[in-house]
């Protein structure tokens, strides 16, 4: 460690101080988090019972290893107009019919930067479509939230 409580980033880009590096995305992402992706040939009904298990309200769309899209309430709900007119089963729908474009953020960047992204979107994939690292969303910065106020209410109290 450096003086003046300065970390050195990878590759001597910068140094940061220890406020910036408490306030890096990789300090709110649950370390037992993995993420669970679907394929995009995935039946919308089974990925809707995914999600209702797992208490998620997105699912990343992976093909080949590469993430594709985000799949989410929303999007199932913003997209299902479009199948109106349509004589179709919901049965046979597919989640590659129901896709948004993901945004990524890098472990090490400010979760500042996600606050955003998280009110339009309610989901950051960390990482980028070639390797997905995490998901973010509101509920894991409440975490983090929390935590942090109950580690200084002990350490103050």
């Amino acid at each position: 460690m450096e003086r003046n409580n300065v970390f050195p980033l990878p590759n001597n880009k910068k140094s940061i101080s220890v406020l910036e590096n408490f306030q890096r995305i990789n300090k709110i992402i649950p370390e037992d988090q993995n993420p669970l992706t679907v394929g995009p040939h995935t039946e919308v009904l089974a990925a809707l019972k995914l999600m209702r298990k797992n208490n998620f309200s997105q699912l990343p769309v992976v093909l080949k290893d590469q993430v594709i899209g985000v799949f989410s309430y929303r999007s199932f709900s913003q997209n299902l107009a479009k199948f109106i007119n349509t004589p179709i089963k919901i049965e046979t729908l597919k989640v590659d019919d129901f896709l948004e474009v993901p945004e990524y953020k890098s472990v090490q960047d400010e979760f500042k930067d996600v606050i955003d992204v998280l009110n339009n979107k309610d989901v950051v994939l960390i990482g980028n479509s070639d390797k997905l690292q995490a998901i973010l969303t509101p509920i894991d910065i409440l975490k983090y939230l929390y935590g942090v106020a109950r580690s200084e209410e002990r350490r103050v109290g």
